[in-house]
């Protein structure tokens, strides 16, 4: 497995940076009880490229040419805690002379995790569309059924056009950002475009007025529920999906934070789809 950084660092004549970090490396391997040959262990950091500092206060002096360094640690696939090396690794890099900053780029590691909590986030993401559309399509009867956003205060950044969402058959909860779903179900006040479409398609006045007075877009008390007892748990879900969708580690406090509402998000969408549960 490769891992790719980058280091900024004051180099001079005698500095000999891959064998600094090759021998911060090694200690590292040797405490977490891996066991490698000199020939492996002399293979294992790669320079890539080297860019020296140059202008302003970042001139060369006494401590030498302010550089970076971009490089690559190639570990073997049996290395044992191999997470673990590459933590510490990467924490002790700028406390240790000439490096004073650190970059970490490309992780096999991270990749894997990153793709296993996307697999989660996908399957629970397309539950929740669709507990959504049952509350939805519910709510306006099937009328306008690309179009039920209609009167809610959130909606997507980039409206879809109804051509495109039918031809891939999805509706306006796929173009949501995910911190709008816990923003549903809060009516916006009408234009005038709004009072003209409602009075089109109500078949008499009372049907209108009735519409237009009801204060939520959606007035069931059970969906209603629904909707509110997500602004509860779904920004847990949210922050751990930002760092799979732009390829960031996730800090502790979001590992822990989105292992503890996980199960409780599924279980609750599949409370919702039990009620409507049929048996063959």
């Amino acid at each position: 497995m490769t891992i790719e950084f980058i280091i900024a660092c004051n180099t001079t004549t005698e500095s000999n940076i891959r064998q600094i970090l090759t021998e911060l490396l090694t200690g590292i391997l040797v405490d977490k009880q891996n066991d490698f040959n000199a020939g492996i262990l002399a293979d294992m950091v790669r320079i890539r490229h080297q860019r020296p500092v140059t202008g302003g206060q970042h001139d060369a002096g006494a401590t030498g040419n302010p550089t970076l360094i971009g490089f690559a640690v190639e570990l073997p696939d049996d290395t044992r805690d191999a997470e673990d090396v590459i933590s510490d690794f990467a924490n002790a890099l700028p406390g240790t002379p000439p490096i004073s900053h650190v970059v970490k780029f490309e992780d096999p590691l991270l990749e894997a995790y990153l793709a296993e909590r996307s697999r989660e986030i996908f399957a629970l993401e397309m539950k929740l569309r669709r507990v959504l559309s049952f509350v939805y399509l519910n709510a306006y009867q099937l009328e306008d059924p690309f179009n039920l956003l209609r009167e809610e205060i959130t909606q997507p950044t980039r409206p879809p056009r109804v051509s495109d969402m039918q031809e891939v058959t999805e509706n306006q909860f796929f173009h949501l950002l995910f911190s709008q779903y816990i923003s549903l179900n809060q009516r916006r006040q009408p234009n005038l475009q709004d009072l003209l479409s409602t009075l089109h398609s109500s078949t008499n006045y009372d049907r209108f007025r009735a519409r237009m007075a009801r204060p939520l877009p959606v007035e069931d008390v059970g969906d209603s529920s629904f909707l509110a007892s997500l602004k509860e748990i779904l920004e847990p879900i949210e922050s751990m999906r930002n760092c799979v969708a732009h390829n960031r580690r996730p800090s502790s406090r979001i590992i822990d934070n989105y292992h503890n509402v996980l199960n409780q998000v599924d279980s609750k969408l599949n409370e919702y789809l039990a009620r409507w549960e049929t048996q063959e």
